[in-house]
């Protein structure tokens, strides 16, 4: 059977796209709309290959990345929730962004956001951390974490208010708690890393939705999973203590963190110019 052919609106747009001295670019739609990336990868006759220096998109294929593969310089990225439409295909297309597209624009980038749609290895770990450390003109940079294991708790059934009051609590779905151990050490290597970047002013810790909530709605086996793993993230977060100061604001799960000196107790104390070196942890804003 002779596929329909492609709608001509893709191939006018692309055109289009192409015939503009365009710096910028932002494209939200279907994969068909990877057409614009072959066009813009193209040379024209009119003049040279358009190299965008900022790119916003959650039309992440294939097509994307060999257009981001012929040149090099663009300083603002944003992959809006990459994914493959399988772990398989995403974590092929995380392999090609991070061995072959990033290292090309690694002295040029000053913003990177590429969180997981579901986990792959577009999120942060060992995997990557090589490549992310040598962004080193980045100020803003947002990733996501893959859980893991996640294992069912059982649901409150009411939750108490201040004053003491019982409130019942209906709730749909599986209710799940992320391994602390699997997401303590991917955030402690993020935030140290964090660290060694100088021009770093923002990290966003995001957490990757899971693979097997793909298509499942509430009511359907849908498992609380973000929920689960921003909550995991955040305790990682409180922990985290090192001796070397830094100026990056986090922010993770529904709260906005800041390096600290810490007192005895683990708590912040007030911070003098002139105080000796100390123990310091990220503290909510």
């Amino acid at each position: 059977m002779t596929p329909p052919p492609e709608p001509t609106m893709y191939a006018d747009i692309s055109q289009l796209v192409a015939q503009n001295q365009l710096s910028s670019l932002h494209l939200q739609g279907t994969d068909a709309w990877s057409r614009v990336w072959s066009t813009l990868r193209t040379k024209s006759d009119s003049g040279p290959q358009i190299k965008l220096i900022e790119i916003t998109t959650n039309v992440v294929t294939p097509e994307l990345f060999a257009y981001l593969s012929s040149y090099s310089g663009i300083e603002k990225l944003s992959l809006l929730h990459p994914d493959g439409g399988s772990r398989e295909k995403s974590d092929r297309l995380a392999n090609t962004f991070f061995e072959t597209v990033l290292p090309l624009h690694a002295t040029s980038l000053v913003e990177l956001s590429c969180p997981a749609g579901y986990e792959s290895r577009f999120s942060f770990g060992t995997h990557n951390v090589h490549v992310i450390s040598l962004l080193h003109k980045l100020e803003s940079l947002e990733m996501s974490i893959n859980a893991g294991a996640v294992r069912e708790v059982d649901k409150p059934d009411v939750w108490i208010d201040e004053d003491g009051t019982e409130i019942p609590i209906f709730s749909i779905g599986v209710s799940v708690e992320a391994e602390q151990a699997e997401i303590d050490p991917v955030v402690t290597l993020l935030l140290e890393t964090a660290a060694t970047l100088p021009f770093l002013r923002s990290l966003a810790i995001n957490s990757a939705e899971t693979e097997s909530n793909r298509g499942a709605w509430c009511g359907n086996g849908r498992i609380h999973h973000t929920g689960a793993v921003d909550a995991a993230i955040e305790k990682a977060m409180q922990a985290f203590r090192c001796d070397v100061p830094c100026s990056t604001i986090v922010r993770a799960g529904n709260h906005t963190y800041e390096l600290q000196p810490l007192s005895g107790d683990g708590s912040a104390k007030e911070c003098h110019s002139d105080a000796d070196p100390e123990m310091l942890g990220y503290q909510q804003r």
